[in-house]
């Protein structure tokens, strides 16, 4: 359970751990063995019985791998509805590693084949839609929709700005605060980063 994280307990929720699965050790801790990740090959028959004593009304696939093209079968033989959100655009990271870009259009084929299967594919902004749509012709194997996910403008604006928390945290008033949120992975694009600090610098703004 250390790796899921989730925290207390839930009647309607249940971890199950994939039993077939290949450990990817550069993926995780070595000195705590219980947070590498692993990669799912199958369903086996205990976790096959795991999901049908637990009558899902609907199966909601997150990432399209190996694991989740038997979940799918698995869904459709028991006539359970399957829907999935998209999360990652994985076949344009390989754009930005040497030697495997060929990879790009196998990926995208392979996970469009997935989708095929699904009643509706929500994808988090309309941007992402249209790019689905036009790139690999997504909207015509599945529903896409949009799931708007991210930061809540209304919440988390500058009108709701505390001079005293920031200062508590050291931060001058007309300071710039700025947060990397990802990972340090060139297709996160940490160049776009890079140049909003060296233009700040250059145009004298002060930031944190």
């Amino acid at each position: 359970m250390k790796n899921t994280h989730l925290v207390g307990h839930h009647p309607n929720r249940e971890v199950i751990f994939l039993d077939n699965s290949i450990e990817m050790v550069f993926f995780g801790d070595l000195n705590d063995p219980d947070l590498n990740y692993h990669v799912g090959t199958s369903l086996s028959e205990r976790v096959k019985n795991k999901i049908t004593d637990f009558e899902p009304s609907v199966m909601h696939i997150t990432v399209p791998d190996q694991t989740a093209l038997h979940l799918i079968q698995f869904g459709r033989q028991k006539e359970i509805p399957l829907m999935g959100t998209y999360h990652s655009n994985i076949p344009e990271y390989m754009d930005y590693y040497r030697g495997v870009s060929w990879l790009k259009y196998i990926l995208a084929a392979y996970f469009r084949h997935e989708y095929n299967f699904l009643q509706h594919l929500y994808v988090p902004t309309p941007f992402m839609r249209k790019y689905l749509a036009d790139t690999y012709q997504t909207d015509k194997v599945t529903s896409l929709r949009v799931w708007g996910r991210g930061i809540d403008l209304e919440k988390f604006t500058p009108s709701h700005r505390s001079q005293k928390f920031r200062q508590s945290l050291g931060i001058k008033e007309h300071e710039v605060v700025i947060c990397w949120v990802a990972r340090l992975v060139p297709e996160k694009k940490p160049g776009i980063f890079a140049y909003v600090v060296k233009r700040l610098y250059e145009e004298g703004v002060p930031f944190k």
